[in-house]
């Protein structure tokens, strides 16, 4: 992403979460359950695991919708902290927005 924005001049950086994900899922696993998930897979569970921590009162029906939403917030915030991305943004010349992809409905939503 860094790449694009610095070599390409992207103005647009879009995090596209979406509703059913398996990799959340897995995260919520790790963090209400204490699984390990196996191979690789904890690499891709590991930076999901402090949006779960952040939604984890939430009720159980409402706990994944709520932790993909966090998860593309806190995902758009640390790209943001990111300095030669900040830089671009601070600049005018980069913006960096989060969204849901609804896999029913084809629905995107912002976040």
């Amino acid at each position: 992403m860094e790449y694009s924005a610095l070599t390409f001049g992207s103005p647009l950086l879009m995090v596209l979460g979406h509703d059913r994900c398996g990799a959340v899922e897995a995260a919520i696993d790790v963090v209400t359950k204490g699984s390990i998930p196996p191979g690789e897979i904890g690499a891709a569970t590991a930076p999901i695991v402090p949006a779960i921590q952040a939604v984890r009162s939430q009720p159980a029906d409402q706990l994944l919708g709520a932790a993909i939403k966090e998860n593309v917030r806190q995902t758009v915030h640390r790209l943001g902290q990111i300095p030669t991305l900040a830089e671009l943004v601070q600049g005018g010349k980069l913006k960096i927005v989060g969204y849901e992809y609804h896999l029913h409905t084809g629905k995107v939503t912002a976040i």
